[in-house]
């Protein structure tokens, strides 16, 4: 549905490389352990499924999506010990230098959008530009990953600064609704120079390891 309503000239399919999150898991050991298979029933044999097996029978499973994707006119690829998501950012931002969609329901590829690349969500039916981000989340593009930073990524199991979240970001640091870069060290400044009385803003000042293992 998607190659039929974006017409690419190549697709690009990623897959996490093996040991991909370790760089991520030697800062914050906790990175992703929150994501746990529940024990449940199989309703087509009967019997209850550990965690293990459901894993060996998703390594299977994947690996036959896999075998599928290859008869396709499609590029598979992955690099070990690095996430697909990185490799993804890579591409899009570094090696292609014509227009790149990239299809994903994670929000953190928004940071990566701009009059070149495009993220679609497959979940929301959404083609996300510069101002579709502003419209539904009220933040710039380019500051898309400094709003990522202080409002952490539970899927992931990063938790962020205590009350930051959305709309109080945007109105105690209008600047991340502006059309120019506001860098962390920008957002540091910003907040060592402001009103000690703002808990979000103090927050954020005594935040400043976290601030650092998020962007990393």
């Amino acid at each position: 549905y998607t190659i039929n309503m974006v017409r690419p000239t190549r697709t690009i399919i990623v897959f996490d490389g093996k040991g991909g999150s370790n760089r991520r898991r030697k800062i914050f050991p906790e990175y992703k352990m929150g994501r746990k298979m529940s024990v449940r029933l199989n309703r087509t044999t009967g019997v209850s499924l550990t965690r293990e097996d459901e894993h060996k029978m998703m390594i299977a499973q994947l690996n036959r999506v896999i075998e599928y994707l290859e008869c396709l006119p499609l590029t598979i690829t992955n690099v070990e010990n690095v996430e697909a998501d990185d490799v993804i950012g890579y591409c899009a931002k570094h090696l292609f230098k014509d227009k790149v969609t990239i299809m994903s329901t994670d929000k953190d590829f928004l940071q990566l959008v701009d009059d070149r690349i495009k993220v679609y969500s497959p979940t929301k039916k959404l083609m996300y530009d510069e101002e579709r981000i502003m419209n539904e989340y009220g933040i710039c593009s380019k500051n898309f990953l400094l709003y990522r930073i202080l409002d952490g990524d539970k899927s992931d199991n990063i938790n962020g600064v205590m009350g930051a979240g959305l709309k109080s970001l945007i109105k105690y640091i209008p600047q991340l609704t502006e059309d120019e870069d506001f860098t962390a060290m920008d957002l540091i400044n910003f907040v060592n120079n402001s009103d000690s009385k703002i808990k979000l803003l103090e927050n954020i000042k005594k935040s400043s390891n976290l601030l650092k293992r998020n962007y990393l």
